[in-house]
């Protein structure tokens, strides 16, 4: 594997093709992306341009020699396409250079254990007695494919075939009457909401009791409970 090359940083002079002249400043890691935003922004987009590197090193101490360049080749606004004579454009904060803002240290400590408040990406940390609580509510349940013996099967068809009387409603909200017996009898026979509703509402594409094969699709013996 090779080595990554060092970061150059660059003074770059940029010809529009009605001749006006832009500075800036970048390196070789975010020259690419930075041409590309030249040419979606208003000062370029629709002129042909060409970008000539003026100068190069090895040290971003390069960036604080951007106003003589911008002084040298007369590219300030109106002559040129800079608004400002520091390379900073609109940023008016004394902490903003070309490189972005420095934040002090006393900023940077706010910043940090404003972070450590925030929701990480890997979710959050529950507590040991709610990852207990929520194995305790998944034993002996389905996760995955809904699997019941054969006198579970016949139970629910019974009852299926009764259409008991429910509650149409969840959280004020209207729901079909598969959701509303999923709900109400899904702890019946050791399923969740969603699994009893599928196999009810004959969304599986499988279906099987417990030590049998799948049943295909296009089989007329494939259970079904409508």
């Amino acid at each position: 594997m090779k080595d990554s090359q060092p970061r150059r940083y660059f003074i770059y002079k940029i010809r529009r093709s009605d001749g006006k002249e832009y500075i800036g400043t970048t390196d070789s890691v975010c020259i690419r992306n930075r041409m590309c935003r030249h040419r979606s922004s208003v000062r370029f987009r629709g002129h042909p341009f060409e970008c000539v590197i003026l100068a190069e090193s090895d040290s971003p101490d390069l960036f604080q020699q951007e106003k003589e360049y911008i002084q040298r080749h007369r590219t300030l606004y109106p002559d040129g396409l800079n608004v400002s004579v520091d390379g900073k454009g609109n940023h008016n904060a004394p902490s903003f250079s070309t490189r972005g803002f420095r934040f002090s240290e006393e900023s940077r400590k706010r910043m940090s254990e404003s972070s450590k408040k925030r929701i990480r990406t890997t979710g959050w940390k529950h507590s040991e007695v709610t990852k207990k609580q929520w194995s305790q509510e998944r034993i002996g349940k389905c996760w995955k494919r809904p699997v019941l013996s054969r006198e579970q099967w016949e139970d629910l068809c019974r009852v299926w075939q009764e259409r008991p009387d429910l509650a149409l409603t969840s959280n004020g909200k209207p729901i079909s009457y598969e959701r509303a017996f999923a709900k109400q009898y899904a702890v019946v026979f050791g399923l969740t909401p969603n699994g009893l509703f599928n196999l009810i509402a004959n969304r599986l594409k499988t279906f099987r009791f417990p030590g049998e094969y799948p049943v295909r699709d296009s089989d007329p013996k494939r259970v079904s409970i409508i």
